[in-house]
């Protein structure tokens, strides 16, 4: 049993060598609405995102991905003339196309900017003054994100991102979302 372990474990770090010759990575962030953009301010449950890098120069890698996030949360007060129970979820979907830089000397960190579209499905239900509330709505706008990111080896890696949401409503001189996420990844 334990030879088999080892073996699969070797096979792993064979299958996932050579960080700079990887196309893809997948990462699992942690999303922080920064400000109240986002509804009412509802809490960033999960963002995982999926990247493929086609083109790679000694100054930076150029690619796409796409990321989805969940915020979700229950919204509810109570008094006398005003009760308010209802969920409210967010979903965000963000293609984009980005641009990781290679710094001279630093090699396990790399910054990088990108610009994308997010795709906005908002769903709030449940009751506002003993009224029944099921309400869908989209609002969609471009994006601007700047990431940096930190070689743990050569497939695993730690990163932050910022991303700036310019969409339908910003239109309306509301501001744009606010939104940074935590994580890591893992490079293949």
């Amino acid at each position: 049993m334990r030879v088999k372990f080892l073996l699969a474990l070797s096979l792993f770090e064979v299958a996932f060598a050579n960080a700079q010759d990887k196309k893809w990575s997948i990462d699992a962030n942690y999303p922080i609405s920064i400000g109240d953009a986002i509804g009412n301010d509802v809490p960033g449950i999960f963002d995982v995102g999926v990247n493929y890098r086609f083109l790679n120069t000694e100054l930076l890698r150029l690619g796409v991905g796409i990321n989805t996030s969940l915020f979700s949360g229950n919204v509810n007060s109570s008094d006398v003339d005003n009760t308010i129970d209802f969920q409210e979820k967010h979903w965000l979907i963000q293609p984009r196309i980005f641009s990781e830089f290679h710094l001279l000397g630093v090699q396990k960190l790399k910054p990088g900017v990108g610009l994308g579209y997010t795709f906005i499905n908002t769903n709030l239900d449940g009751t506002v003054q003993n009224t029944s509330l099921n309400v869908s709505d989209t609002n969609n706008g471009f994006n601007v994100n700047a990431a940096l990111s930190y070689d743990i080896n050569e497939s695993f890696f730690l990163q932050g991102q910022y991303d700036l949401i310019f969409n339908d409503n910003s239109r309306d001189n509301q501001k744009p979302l606010d939104i940074l996420k935590l994580g890591l990844g893992i490079r293949f």
